[in-house]
């Protein structure tokens, strides 16, 4: 019995040195500057290995680390569009909240108009809910798209930004300035929305877009397929710097509904690809997000009367899958990787680009900082519009969407490290 109480008080002896030693060397460290990043490992693999959520101490230990985690975004758009023979006009009005982990919320307005042509045969009438269609459509064109954002710190200012300025970024708040800048009277009769303030970031971008459809609809049943392909190039501009970006659009979906039941399915792929540079144009930094919406409806979906008539229903519930990879261009190596990727965007070649976009992500690959998140997605939206075509088209449409994601789960990895769950983000 002495022998064995004897040897386990060596053993706790050299335990004792062993973590004595341990902590010797992270005071070292930390007059060398790595102190901090072993505290947060060890914090992280702490809250890990015991599978505890930890939030407050993961909050503390990689807030250096890695950015605070979006936890729902909300995207409401209205868009109008009229043909005109062979012509298209569209224009859209987008308004985006994200909400984030440090209790931070963004709200950012967006102009989006397009300028093509359209070919179609058939005609349609919708009124909310209540219309019929027989349509074929082939169109392309050309969309510019420019952006405001603003940052807030608090939730409430959030809200009260919104609620003072929503009004601009709709169909009918845009009419009503319309009428004021044209009659001084008519300002104050039309309750014209008021102008925000300057903007914290600003951005403008523009490329093609092409879209197909076909459908039938009548009464309480509708068939019909779509897709959609669009492409872009831009810049975004804020107090640190420009961020020079490439993104791709690809949606198809499908909708079957027969007297109430039915189902639907939407499949949409974006892929994002962003270079920052700083206010001397030296490239700092690389983003790269690819994310997958996957979206389908298949239960009884027969609306109240008030519901129909005022034409809002389910347009789709389901899931998005994000991944983004962040490269911090450390090396001059990767600087004039990036460098090459950034010449590429003068020549507005979308396929130069996104080469020298995914040649420079290779590069990077062992040292990135990844990201994967898993959101719930749902839908809904109403539309109104009348049109004819016989190769060329007549017509009129407006519809509205809005569109919720909520954040279910969220890893990230560091380059030093593995995989770590973002407890931080989901127990807040």
């Amino acid at each position: 019995m002495n022998s064995d109480d004897g040897q386990a008080t060596v053993e706790y002896i050299g335990v004792v040195a062993v973590i004595t030693l341990v902590f010797a060397a992270g005071a070292a460290l930390t007059q060398g500057g790595l102190g901090p990043r072993v505290e947060r490992a060890i914090a992280r693999g702490i809250c890990a290995v015991t599978a505890q959520q930890c939030s407050r101490l993961l909050a503390n230990s990689i807030q250096p680390d890695l950015e605070p985690c979006p936890l729902a975004r909300s995207d409401s758009t209205e868009e109008a569009s009229l043909d005109i023979g062979v012509v298209r006009l569209a224009a859209k009005l987008g308004l985006a909240v994200e909400r984030r982990s440090d209790g931070s919320v963004s709200v950012s307005f967006a102009d989006t108009a397009t300028a093509g042509a359209a070919l179609g045969v058939g005609a349609h009438l919708q009124v909310g809910k209540i219309g019929a269609s027989a349509e074929a459509e082939l169109a392309g064109g050309f969309a510019i798209t420019s952006g405001r954002l603003w940052r807030f710190r608090r939730a409430a200012d959030a809200q009260r930004f919104i609620a003072n300025y929503a009004g601009t970024q709709r169909l009918s708040g845009r009419l009503r300035a319309g009428l004021a800048r044209v009659c001084e009277v008519c300002a104050a009769l039309a309750g014209a929305p008021s102008r925000p303030p300057e903007a914290d970031e600003r951005w403008l971008s523009g490329g093609p877009v092409v879209g197909a459809k076909l459908g039938v609809s009548a009464g309480p049943s509708t068939a019909q397929v779509d897709a959609l392909l669009k492409g872009s190039i831009g810049r975004r501009i804020n107090a640190t710097g420009t961020t020079w970006f490439m993104r791709i659009d690809a949606r198809a979906q499908g909708q079957f509904d027969a007297f109430g039941k039915g189902a639907d399915g939407q499949a949409e792929t974006r892929a994002l690809a962003a270079l920052g540079v700083d206010r001397q144009g030296r490239p700092r930094t690389l983003r790269i997000v690819v994310e997958r919406r996957l979206s389908s409806r298949s239960r009884d979906r027969t609306p109240s009367r008030l519901r129909a008539l005022l034409g809002v229903d389910s347009a789709g519930d389901g899931d998005v899958f994000e991944s983004e990879s962040l490269f911090n261009l450390s090396t001059q190596g990767d600087v004039d990787a990036a460098a090459r990727f950034l010449r590429a965007t003068d020549s507005f070649d979308s396929a130069a680009v996104w080469a020298e976009a995914e040649r420079l992500r290779e590069s990077l690959a062992s040292s990135a900082v990844q990201t994967v998140r898993h959101w719930s997605l749902s839908r809904s939206a109403t539309a109104v519009g009348v049109g004819a075509a016989l190769g060329v088209r007549l017509g009129a449409d407006a519809q509205a969407r809005d569109e919720r994601q909520m954040l279910v789960g969220v890893a990230s990895k560091l380059p030093s490290l593995g995989w770590l769950p973002r407890a931080d983000c989901l127990a807040v």
